[in-house]
């Protein structure tokens, strides 16, 4: 997939967690963004979806739980995912958002 592709899935995975949210879900305070990533990719396997689909699936997490991975759901902010946007054009070691901004 090409970095426009990869921040378009992105977006729409934002947007899906925030009609979630806003629906009444209620996310766990505990629970990691990759944990959840994870459970959700196995609904979809469950539900049937295409080998394919949950293989791109998997890459592109690869490179998202690298950036917001680390962070419980309840400390995702817009400006993690604005920074993990902006990362996805650049090259080399993807930064860890939500951590000090000296280690950026």
């Amino acid at each position: 997939m090409t970095e426009r592709q990869i921040a378009k899935a992105v977006q729409k995975a934002a947007l899906d967690f925030e009609q979630k949210i806003e629906q009444g879900f209620d996310a766990d305070n505990r629970q990691t963004f990759a944990e959840y990533a994870d459970y959700v990719i196995k609904l979809k396997e469950r539900a049937g979806a295409k080998h394919r689909t949950i293989y791109m699936y998997k890459e592109l997490l690869a490179r998202i739980n690298k950036a917001i991975g680390h962070l419980r759901l309840c400390e995702i902010r817009p400006q993690h995912l604005n920074s993990f946007y902006n990362n996805l054009a650049e090259k080399g070691r993807p930064q860890q958002y939500g951590q000090s901004s000296s280690r950026h």
